[in-house]
């Protein structure tokens, strides 16, 4: 039988959409470089960790600072103080003193740089730090921890700034307290460095009323910190809460309100008999006059308007646990109902938890 003609060969051209294993890695590549891809996963990582912003910034000014470290360099007025004054050329004794330093625009970037700061470290400290805790506390719902680590991050910053700021005021004429010393040597136009960085650590600026300000941001800084330790007592369930509770109430009276109340005194007694006082003269920087006084006044009372309603909530709350047994605040609905509807936040919790871990899979 003659043999049957093969048929041609026919030439198959593969689809464009089929790459050999070179073509594929190539194109894999490609991808991971593309700068829209690259936008995109870092997006997402500072999303979930709110500290990179601040830290990239935080990165920038010292690196720029790094370049020339010293007082010709523009950045120095970010990182450190600036018009430090000249050695003094009087007698000895007040050569010993620390270094003095007056007041000018220059400090508002000094409190710009140290705002990006303390962001980075509230973020940081509450993301990498924190959570981790709320976890091994069992506490399971997200608002709730959310909660929990504001207050303590709260507690160690005032844990800082606190001892900091009565270490400041036992080296001033107001210690312990002392209204008179808020006003025998105004105008205070220069500063230690200690009082100084203190002071613009807490965002203060101008008018030469120092001495007043720093003893009211303590009284502020202190009480705060028993406030936020001890609702956090609360949030792990801790059996101690309610006794600490009380004794925050204590600290709470006697700093907010007697020490403050006896500062708004002295603007009725001490203020226009202790040290100069007068008319308005911009030339010489002295703001220790009528206007003077009726604006601190003000700010004053409306201050300790605000720390009596406090102090109603704060009453209230004991009040409840001694009629009822029941230490609850319900200063907040949301903090009420997610006290009650904490079930239910919790059994979302798990789902939130898996989606987070399978981005991080996905990156």
């Amino acid at each position: 039988m003659p043999p049957q003609p093969s048929e041609p060969r026919r030439r198959v051209d593969l689809p464009a959409a089929v790459s050999t294993p070179s073509n594929m890695k190539h194109t894999r590549l490609s991808r991971r470089q593309n700068p829209q891809s690259l936008a995109l996963r870092f997006r997402r990582f500072a999303t979930r960790h709110t500290s990179t912003i601040p830290f990239i910034f935080l990165l920038i000014f010292l690196g720029l600072y790094a370049v020339n470290p010293t007082p010709s360099n523009p950045v120095h007025r970010f990182i450190l103080l600036s018009y430090r004054l000249p050695p003094s050329h009087e007698p000895t004794t007040l050569n010993q003193s620390p270094a003095q330093y007056s007041k000018g625009p220059r400090d508002l970037a000094f409190v710009s740089f140290y705002m990006i700061l303390l962001s980075f470290t509230r973020e940081f400290t509450m993301q990498e730090l924190l959570r981790p805790l709320a976890l091994h506390f069992n506490i399971k719902s997200r608002d709730k921890q959310t909660r929990f680590m504001e207050q303590m991050y709260t507690a160690i910053y005032f844990s800082v700034t606190g001892p900091a700021g009565v270490y400041v005021l036992s080296r001033t004429p107001v210690w312990f307290f002392n209204t008179r010393g808020m006003y025998e040597t105004y105008p205070n136009k220069t500063n230690d460095g200690a009082f100084k960085l203190y002071y613009l650590f807490q965002a203060a600026y101008r008018c030469h009323f120092e001495y007043m300000g720093i003893a009211v941001y303590l009284t502020h800084d202190i009480s705060d910190f028993f406030l936020a330790t001890s609702k956090s007592l609360k949030y792990i369930n801790s059996p101690l809460a309610n006794a600490y509770f009380g004794m925050f109430a204590l600290i709470w009276i006697y700093l907010r309100h007697y020490l403050n109340l006896r500062i708004i005194l002295s603007l009725f007694t001490e203020y226009r008999t202790v040290g100069p006082y007068g008319e308005l003269n911009w030339e010489r920087e002295e703001y220790k006059g009528p206007l003077a006084n009726a604006i601190t006044f003000v700010l004053l009372v409306s201050l300790q308007v605000l720390n009596l309603y406090w102090l109603f909530c704060i009453l209230r709350v004991i009040y409840g646990f001694v009629r009822h047994g029941v230490a609850k605040d319900d200063r907040s609905d949301d903090e009420v109902g997610s006290e009650h509807d904490g079930e239910g936040e919790d059994e979302g919790e798990g789902e939130d938890e898996g989606d987070q871990a399978g981005h991080d899979k996905a990156e």
